[in-house]
């Protein structure tokens, strides 16, 4: 591996890192609020890269796959250590609690460590969203445009880390597909900060759930959610998290090529079908036994609906609190996740569709053995590798979480609330079942608890082998 290279590439990562944390800083200075944990963050992050990047001149600028798996795992982990920074410094929280919730805002989990996020001061609010927006897209397209400028290319580091089990260029370039991709996700998180604006929000909260929503993220800046909000800004986060969970390359082929044709992929149909199927029989259900209005119920079922199956992981409602039969259906929807494409976490749609397609073929095989039956999606074939690695995440998924479920029932915590920990955060959804529920936090998991599950969520969001290839010996071997 180019280990000069690597280090460079991570420097820069520092440094860009330190630019963002100027907001809060600015923001902290206006507001009259404590500089300290900003300008302590800044002199870390910018004199780390600063001194990597002095250090690495001359790098040779060639890189393998390799490459690219190992700055992808370990510019995240920076990420998350860089940004727990400003918690500690402000003594707001212990170094685990800060890996814990800069995890779970790079990554888009959206758990949180805090009972009161309303009592944080408001230049760290401002940086808890902020660094769902950033992860939102993905540090890897931010990175990929000023590649260029090291004689990088950034094909390595796209394989690694875009989610879903195929890639698919917007145009020839990396670096022109990352900013029409930049270009989308900043007018869309526009087009939500206005929405909520003039929904009621406050201009400081319409900014925050913006970010948030956007990356599919779900800090908030109330310690109830959106249940602080009107019922108008409920409706605007339910599209606007709809949209954030839709692959953007379709955003991009409607806008800019007035492409009616999406309306016919197969993973956008599936995605409809479920968020709406799902959210109508919630609707009736709650209805049925809860004795709801038509529209509150289905203003309520749809919003859990589309924030759990996008990974958001809003709450505009104690959804606990409802019949058993609706949360599983919810529940249901935490293993099957947003679009490939999109900002959303979960296995995706896409590779829910191939194992279901691969097992009807299976089943139709065992009925006709002399069959040959070829798996399709879209009308293409889905070659071999592609359901491999389908099969192969979702296994990996079920066995992580299991096993990490089992480790927090050991560290203490019920097995209900275990698993339940486990497959939030796995899947980057946020809030669970239990102790860890809609209107719970993770205050109460251990220390080791709370790093156990800051691991899973950065292995989810990079699915998994990403991270666990790291620690096999032959990714070591020259």
């Amino acid at each position: 591996m180019n280990y000069r290279m690597n280090v460079r590439l991570l420097s820069v990562l520092a440094l860009l890192l330190g630019t963002l944390q100027l907001m809060p800083l600015f923001y902290a200075w206006y507001a009259k609020l404590s500089l300290w944990p900003w300008q302590l963050s800044l002199m870390i992050s910018m004199g780390g890269g600063g001194i990597g990047l002095l250090l690495t001149r001359g790098a040779a600028s060639a890189l393998c796959p390799r490459d690219g798996f190992f700055v992808t795992t370990a510019g995240w982990s920076l990420a998350i250590v860089l940004g727990a920074i400003p918690y500690v410094a402000s003594h707001e929280l212990g170094w685990a609690a800060a890996i814990f919730e800069s995890s779970s805002g790079f990554t888009t989990t959206g758990s949180s460590i805090l009972p009161h996020p309303e009592g944080l001061p408001a230049s760290l609010q401002l940086w808890r969203s902020q660094t769902q927006w950033v992860g939102g897209m993905g540090m890897l397209l931010l990175t990929i445009a000023i590649l260029p400028f090291l004689g990088v290319g950034g094909m390595q580091l796209m394989k690694a880390e875009v989610p879903g089990p195929s890639k698919e260029r917007l145009t020839p370039r990396l670096m022109t597909t990352a900013r029409v991709l930049w270009g989308f996700y900043l007018g869309l998180t526009v087009l939500a900060g206005l929405a909520y604006y003039f929904a009621g929000l406050s201009p400081f909260d319409a900014l925050n759930h913006a970010f948030t929503t956007v990356a599919t993220g779900g800090f908030s800046t109330k310690d109830q959610s959106f249940l602080a909000f009107s019922p108008a800004a409920q409706w605007w986060c339910i599209l606007f998290m709809a949209l954030a969970g839709t692959n953007f390359l379709l955003h991009y082929r409607l806008v800019m090529h007035r492409d009616l044709s999406i309306f016919k992929d197969d993973e956008l149909r599936l995605y409809l079908a479920i968020m709406l199927g799902v959210g109508g029989a919630v609707a009736l259900l709650l209805m049925h036994d809860m004795q709801m209005d038509a529209m509150h119920a289905l203003r309520e079922s749809l919003f859990q609906t589309v924030s759990l199956m996008t990974t958001t992981g809003f709450a505009s409602t104690d959804w606990e609190q409802w019949p058993a039969l609706p949360i599983f259906l919810l529940f249901l929807l935490m293993g099957v996740g947003g679009m490939a494409g999109s900002t959303s976490g979960g296995p995706k749609v896409v590779r829910v569709a191939v194992v279901m397609k691969l097992l009807s073929m299976v089943t139709r095989r065992l009925v006709q053995p002399n069959r040959v039956v070829v798996l399709q999606l879209g009308h293409r074939a889905v070659t071999t590798a592609v359901v491999e690695g389908c099969v192969g995440l979702l296994v990996a998924t079920v066995i992580l979480v299991v096993v990490s479920g089992c480790l927090l029932h050991l560290l203490g915590m019920d097995l209900t609330s275990a698993l339940s920990a486990a497959l939030t955060c796995v899947a980057n959804v946020g809030p669970g079942y239990g102790s860890v529920g809609a209107m719970d936090n993770f205050s109460q998991v251990s220390e080791l608890g709370k790093l156990l599950l800051a691991f899973d969520m950065l292995a989810g969001r990079l699915e998994i082998f990403t991270v666990l290839m790291l620690f096999t010996p032959g990714f070591w071997r020259r």
